[in-house]
């Protein structure tokens, strides 16, 4: 058997050696490189994980769109604008995301960031609403009802609010019972208000309670 000889153990050891000073130096520029942008996101008032969500939203992920936006809404690790949470709004809702579409039709109707704009709001929730969000679609029932962006429809009104009461959601429920009860976009029916207004009660709405008790 061969033996190594002590040339050979030396100079195996020196490769070794600079192979631990190149991984040092790597280890140093990683961690300079960090320090940096670290730095840089302290200077603008921007956290690291709000940076990594941005530069996502920018490769195309739609989801952190929103989720940026809601950060520059809310003053989440981000400076507060509102403007800026807009543009991120409007970049998630162009790539799909309902919330984001959701949530710039909310930024329309009260002129949050961008110029109020009633008609583009409805055009939004319509986007949204399409896409199955239930807040969306009571939002635009309420645009029917009120005639904010749209002429005033009654009659669609009921329906989207029966379809979100179908859904489950109780703001749309209250919203059928009172047209119920009033008979409006629909066939007056105090019965159909009264099991209504039940529903909402017992979901633990104080008001669907409200109605209930005076209408019994």
């Amino acid at each position: 058997m061969l033996k190594c000889s002590s040339s050979a153990v030396n100079n195996h050891f020196k490769i070794h050696l600079v192979e631990i000073m190149k991984n040092l130096v790597s280890l140093t520029i990683i961690s300079s490189s960090l320090l940096s942008f670290s730095v840089a996101a302290q200077s603008t008032g921007i956290s690291e994980e709000a940076q990594l969500e941005i530069d996502q939203c920018l490769d195309g992920n739609f989801a952190d769109c929103h989720e940026v936006g809601m950060r520059y809404d809310s003053g989440d690790d981000v400076p507060q604008d509102f403007e800026k949470s807009a543009s991120y709004y409007a970049k998630g809702c162009q790539g799909g995301n309902s919330d984001a579409c959701y949530n710039l039709a909310v930024a329309y109707d009260n002129g949050e960031g961008v110029q109020q704009d009633h008609a583009k709001a409805v055009s939004y929730f319509i986007k949204s609403c399409d896409a199955g969000d239930l807040n969306a679609c009571f939002s635009l029932a309420i645009s029917y009802d009120e005639g904010e962006g749209v002429t005033v429809d009654d009659e669609k009104a009921v329906s989207l609010y029966t379809q979100g009461c179908n859904s489950g959601h109780m703001d749309s429920c209250y919203n059928l019972a009172v047209n119920y009860e009033d008979g409006e976009g629909v066939e007056k029916n105090e019965k159909r208000a009264i099991d209504l207004y039940d529903r909402v009660c017992k979901s633990g709405d104080d008001d669907g309670c409200e109605r209930l008790n005076e209408l019994r």
